[in-house]
């Protein structure tokens, strides 16, 4: 029998988005939306396994929230009481102050939920790298009036240097030729 980690559900991101907002609140930590629920929230139809938070500082483990396993590169993966899997990352390697960034310049989103930057975000998923980080990277690019490239390649320089900033421009570049070739053949860009 194989096993498939589940789709979370608007419900449990709600959820789990007013418990992180109340344990932000009652222990004086920031906290603010990234990966794909971030997406979701700037209009991606893709749907994501797990919810993640950018933190100011590291935390104690949260008694409401059950502690799956640490993560790598800073932070923790945890289970909430509606079964959603929460990220809480406070970055400690070299992507360290690009997070902090983040969470100094996050904005407010229509829900009035804290949420990165599309150019932070842009950033982030350049950063992680995975081939579905850089689809919803070229996803975000192809949007119009969502992502500022100047402003985003001056965070990319910023924090990670010309290397990755020269990934970004290549990276701008595939995702407007393939979107030019879909409009030819007389695909909508978004629909694949």
């Amino acid at each position: 029998m194989v096993y498939k980690e589940n789709f979370i559900d608007p419900d449990q991101i709600n959820d789990s988005i007013r418990l992180i907002q109340e344990m932000a609140s009652e222990q004086g930590f920031s906290a603010i939306l990234i990966g794909g629920v971030a997406l979701q929230v700037y209009g991606s139809p893709k749907l994501t396994k797990d919810i993640d938070f950018a933190l100011d500082r590291q935390i104690n483990d949260p008694e409401t929230l059950r502690k799956i396993s640490a993560i790598s590169f800073g932070g923790a993966r945890y289970a909430a009481p509606n079964g959603a899997k929460i990220d809480l990352i406070v970055r400690s390697d070299e992507y360290e102050k690009l997070y902090e960034d983040a969470v100094k310049n996050s904005i407010s989103s229509p829900a009035g939920i804290p949420i990165a930057t599309p150019e932070h975000l842009a950033a982030m998923k350049l950063a992680a790298g995975r081939e579905h980080d850089i689809l919803a990277l070229k996803w975000m690019i192809r949007q119009a009036d969502l992502l500022d490239i100047k402003k985003a390649r001056s965070i990319i320089y910023r924090f990670m240097g010309r290397y990755a900033q020269d990934r970004f421009d290549d990276t701008v570049d595939q995702a407007t030729i393939e979107r030019e070739m879909k409009r030819r053949r007389g695909r909508d860009p978004e629909e694949e």
